[in-house]
């Protein structure tokens, strides 16, 4: 199987400039497309598992069946979601 597609770096930085106004160049990745995309999409997980409503319950379930816990369900779906948002870009 191939390398994960992680989308490349979200932020990269190629040089940057300190307080005395000198230019340096820089090796700093940031995060990659993938983890920010998962992070974003985390919020809404954390905020339906969490809420109590019918949804948090349906997804209590899932864990249940699938023995894991709600932090995990939500780390597992945000990726998830994150890989079908970098598909789409394709």
């Amino acid at each position: 199987m191939g390398k994960q597609d992680d989308g490349g770096s979200a932020f990269p930085v190629s040089s940057y400039v300190n307080a005395s106004g000198e230019t340096y160049s820089s090796s700093i990745k940031g995060m990659t497309l993938r983890d920010y995309f998962a992070a974003k999409a985390m919020a809404t997980f954390v905020s339906v598992v969490f809420s109590g409503n019918e949804m948090a319950g349906v997804v209590n379930d899932e864990c249940d069946a699938a023995g894991i816990g709600p932090q995990q369900w939500v780390a597992q779906h945000a990726y998830d979601a994150a890989d079908a948002m970098l598909e789409a870009r394709k």
